[in-house]
């Protein structure tokens, strides 16, 4: 493959800052569970779902209009992307006057806490500078230079966190606790555009035409507004949703504070150490559309079906590891992370959901670099009107066990059909024996074998952890190498990027193995 080094190598460096990323956030989490306990982190995610929505009314699609016209017109790189930041500005503006003069009914009618409304006003200072960092986002992308912007990214975790730390730990009350979290979400959001500005403007030299013929508005029009239109009703939708499950637990018998603390366990307690190691393939999806794109551009449709069918083999082995690892070790990864067992029975519960997850990042990643983006929209909205409706229905009825279903719901629904659309569209090609079964037996081998080595040991649950989990990743790559679940090619692409090895795998490559025959690039 052409680029593979250099789709690996991004993928690698895209998949350590986002980690790190993901672990600043996890200790975030903690912190503030700590300070606020898990009330207040239920009321926080409720402010934030409020704060996604208008968030996604001003910058959706810009990520991707800005990857795609740079793809599109190389030529007008620069002047294309000044007049897109623009209209970031003015979309980000826009719903950042809708949300500072609608917060008190938000937070009245919608969170049904009229205290949060000085929260949500000081986050729609934040709007215009999400919508232009966005765009700047999409152009990083689609010049390969996503390093940069991850790094800028990272960067500004650092920066809130430290901000928060401040700031929670003076306050005296949830409610200032999240306006300070709010006012430090703020900073964090002008910081990191100020910086991506900075380094655009000295990336950006190198494309200085301007093709006349290219109209902007309508390139624009194409490509973002249906994945717009779709992250708008998703949103809306997804928002009815979260705000309708304190309401239903609340209609089950619990407590408000209760219905909050449950929501919150499993928000932002759960679901972050369950999507951790989903960086690599988010990484590797975001970093995938401009590959598929340009290939499809220039109608490479045989270069597009190997790259569909090398990831999705690898990420099924990579999932599947991972919910072995999640499922047998959930209670030592609660009390390593959180301190308590709060978290454990929803990360358990939830593990054998991770396959089908991850791999759903996965292909939308592709279905856009197709340029599917209507049939992501549809996709995406009926997964969310499916979980409005299970969360009314079921939630009411069996409490947070009703939700856990609506999530198995819906991530199966929206993934076949996802699979379905790709399907049609370039039918990928997998060994089941070899990609599902094989590391199935291997990850069951691997924590087995882990837990009993360390039953006796008295260490503490961080330490445990760590151990177990390093020890299942040794034995699990160790038994699919023995079992033989990579193909010679595949492993060609890691022999790739050592430089004594490099000339010997090019001479040995002129005939590509795949899963189900011989593929000619």
């Amino acid at each position: 493959m052409k680029n593979v080094k250099k789709l690996i190598l991004n993928t690698a460096a895209l998949t350590a800052t986002s980690l790190a990323m993901k672990t600043v956030a996890v200790l975030y989490n903690v912190f503030l569970t700590d300070k606020i306990g898990t009330a207040g982190i239920g009321l926080f995610t409720l402010v934030m779902t409020v704060y996604a929505f208008i968030k996604t009314l001003g910058s959706s699609g810009l990520s991707l209009a800005g990857t795609r016209l740079s793809i599109d017109e190389r030529d007008g790189t620069k002047h294309h992307m000044r007049s897109l930041v623009l209209l970031g500005a003015a979309l980000g503006t826009s719903v950042g006057v809708l949300l500072y003069f609608g917060a008190d009914l938000f937070a009245s009618l919608w969170l049904s806490e009229p205290d949060t409304a000085g929260a949500l006003r000081i986050l729609s200072f934040s709007l215009p500078f999400v919508a232009m960092s966005a765009c700047l986002g999409g152009y990083y992308t689609a010049v390969r230079r996503m390093g940069y912007f991850a790094a800028i990214t990272f960067t500004e975790q650092i920066f809130k966190v430290i901000l928060t730390v401040f700031l929670v730990s003076n306050s005296k009350n949830n409610t200032e606790a999240v306006e300070g979290i709010s006012f430090a979400i703020l900073l964090s959001e002008m910081f990191s555009f100020t910086i991506a500005s900075v380094i655009y403007l000295l990336l950006g030299k190198e494309r200085k035409g301007l093709n006349k013929r290219f109209r902007f508005l309508s390139s624009f029009g194409r490509i973002a507004v249906p994945e717009a239109v779709g992250a708008w009703v998703r949103s809306a939708l997804r928002t009815a949703e979260h705000l309708l499950i304190p309401i239903g637990l609340k209609k089950s018998g619990v407590s408000q504070e209760k219905a909050l603390a449950s929501y919150g366990a499993l928000q932002g307690m759960a679901l972050p150490v369950l999507l951790y190691p989903s960086s690599l393939l988010a990484s590797l999806s975001g970093l995938l559309v401009p590959e598929i794109a340009e290939s499809s551009a220039e109608n490479k449709n045989k270069h597009i079906r190997y790259i569909i069918n090398r990831v999705i083999s690898n990420a099924l082995i990579f999932s599947i590891g991972v919910f072995g690892i999640m499922y047998v070790f959930s209670d030592h990864l609660s009390y390593a992370v959180y301190g308590s067992a709060e978290a454990a029975g929803f990360i358990r519960i939830i593990a054998p959901l991770i396959p089908i997850m991850y791999l759903d990042i996965t292909v939308d990643g592709m279905l856009k670099g197709l340029d599917m983006q209507m049939s992501v929209m549809g996709i995406n909205i009926i997964d969310s009107f499916l979980c409005v409706i299970l969360v009314i229905l079921l939630v009411p009825m069996w409490s947070v066990d009703g939700y856990v279903l609506t999530i198995y719901i819906a991530e199966i629904v929206n993934f076949i059909l996802s699979y379905i659309c790709l399907f049609r569209k370039c039918p990928p090609q997998t060994d089941i024996r070899s990609k599902i079964i094989k590391p199935l037996i291997a990850v069951l081998a691997a924590v087995t074998s882990s837990r009993l080595v360390f039953s006796q040991a008295s260490l503490d649950y961080v330490s445990l952890a760590f151990c177990e989990i390093a020890l299942s990743i040794v034995i699990y790559i160790s038994l699919l190498l023995i079992f033989k679940c990579f193909t010679k090619e595949e492993m060609g692409w890691f022999m790739e990027l050592a430089p004594k090895r490099r000339e010997r795998f090019a001479n040995n490559m002129n005939e590509k193995e795949t899963v189900k025959g011989k593929i000619d690039l």
